[in-house]
This record gives C-alpha cells, structure tokens and sequence, in this order.
C-alpha cells in the first residue's frame, strides 16, 4: 500500500492549489458574497488551509490565521496574514474556515467568542470540527435560509442564547464538494498519475518496503545535489556540496539526475 496522499507533490497541487482555489470557490457559490475586504480567518495552516488562506487574500479579503505549530504560523505571517489565538480570530472575523481535520477545535469555550453574524465553513471531509453538542447547547433557534429546492443545509442560522446569530454553510461539510465541482481538474489527473505511477513501482518491486510506503520519489534522494568536477584537481567545492545554480563554481555541472542514488 502506498501512501499517496503524503506525496510532496500531491499536497502542493492538489491541496494547496487545488483545495485552496475550489474551496473559495464554494464559498462564494453558496453565499454570493463579495471576498474583497472580507475579514477572512482560516484555523489552521497545514497545506490545505495555506491554500484558502492565499487564495482568499489573493482575491483581496483580509486573512487573519490560527495555527498551534510555530513554524506553520512564522510561515503564514512571512505570506502576509494576520496571525492569531484561535479566541481572537473568532472574535474578529466575519468568515471562518475550519481547515484543521480535528474534532471538536470549536467547542462551548470557542463558540463563546465567535463574532456576531459570522458564517463558518469547512475545509475537512467530515464537518466535525465543531463540538455539536455543546452547539445545541448554545443554540436558541435554527433557521433554514436556502431557497427551495436548494441542500437543506446550505445554509442554517442559529441564534444563540445570548442573541448573536452564526450561519454554519452545508454543516461545515467540505465546501468544494457540497457547493463546487471539487477540485480543478489539472489538480486531481495530477493524483490519478501518481497513483498509476505509484502502481508501476509496485509492479517493478520499486516501491520500498512492505507495508505502507511513501510515494515513490527520487527528488528527495538528489537534494543538495551533488557536484562533479567543479575544481581544477577534480575535487569538490568548498562544503562538498553546491545547493543552487547561484553557489556553483564556475565550470560546474550537476550530476545527472538518473545517478542520484
């Protein structure tokens, strides 16, 4: 068994690129709702939730990120976003998109501090990133704003105890699936190839060890490349390694890619 969906690759065009575009996309499918200006937040920053969080700034919202992993939340604010504790997000957000793949990240204590009429969505498959129960707890009265004929749960307001509304869009189910084509097309021939690739490694015992083995790969293996006959005695450059085009002595060549071991 291989596991694709750990493939560098994959996750850069499929989630990153791919999630992020088709997501947004949803969200603006399901509401009509204009993104430029919108304060945009996005929980979590893993490779799906870089990807709604570029694309929804890209488009001109102003995305504020929550994330608990120190260098995915250095790497969001080097992109630009906002970074913030979950609490003040919600606080000040008027869009939320719940990109953890986590159960329960918005619980009785979080939805205390959710902002007035904001709409949720979610970026994970199963829409179990907020705690139901202590939801119904909080929960006053639930309306259905879709028009008819339209996914029940496209939209549902619930007032609050205390008077604030919240809109939860298709139950925080994955927005590109419910209110979109899923993801562009470029993006998903990209994970059919590597699973068929994935499969002529098996055939050609080139998969790794039994079990369940990352995708096949030979980039890993040739980074930092190593280079050949850079120096005058044949010896290599000063580190041994040259990393990029810019570090490389005058006269040097890479070695060819199909020798990496």
């Amino acid at each position: 068994m291989v596991v694709i969906n750990d493939s560098r690759l994959k996750l850069l065009v499929e989630n990153e690129f791919g999630v992020g575009q088709s997501i947004v996309q949803g969200f603006m499918n399901a509401t009509n709702l204009m993104v430029p200006g919108a304060r945009a937040g996005v929980v979590g920053y893993g490779p799906c939730g870089k990807g709604v969080a570029d694309t929804l700034r890209a488009l001109g919202a102003r995305v504020t990120v929550a994330e608990l992993d120190p260098f995915r939340a250095l790497d969001a604010l080097l992109r630009g976003h906002e970074v913030a504790d979950l609490p003040d997000l919600l606080a000040a957000c008027d869009l939320v998109f719940l990109a953890t793949g986590a159960r329960d990240v918005i619980g009785a204590a979080q939805l205390e501090h959710l902002r007035d009429g904001a709409m949720l969505a979610g970026v994970g498959h199963e829409g179990r990133e907020i705690d139901r129960a202590a939801l119904a707890a909080a929960t006053a009265e639930t309306t259905r704003l879709s028009a008819a004929g339209q996914d029940r749960d496209a939209r549902v307001r619930y007032r609050l105890r205390d008077g604030r509304e919240i809109v939860l869009l298709h139950d925080t189910h994955m927005l590109n699936l419910t209110a979109a084509s899923g993801n562009p097309i470029q993006a998903m021939d990209l994970g059919f190839a590597l699973q068929a690739r994935s499969l002529a490694a098996i055939a050609a015992g080139e998969a790794g060890p039994a079990g369940c083995p990352p995708c096949p790969s030979r980039s890993t293996a040739c980074w930092p490349r190593p280079w050949s006959g850079c120096c005058p005695d044949g010896g290599d450059p000063p580190g041994g390694t040259a990393t990029s085009w810019r570090s490389r002595p005058a006269g040097c060549r890479p070695v060819p890619r199909q020798s990496c071991p």
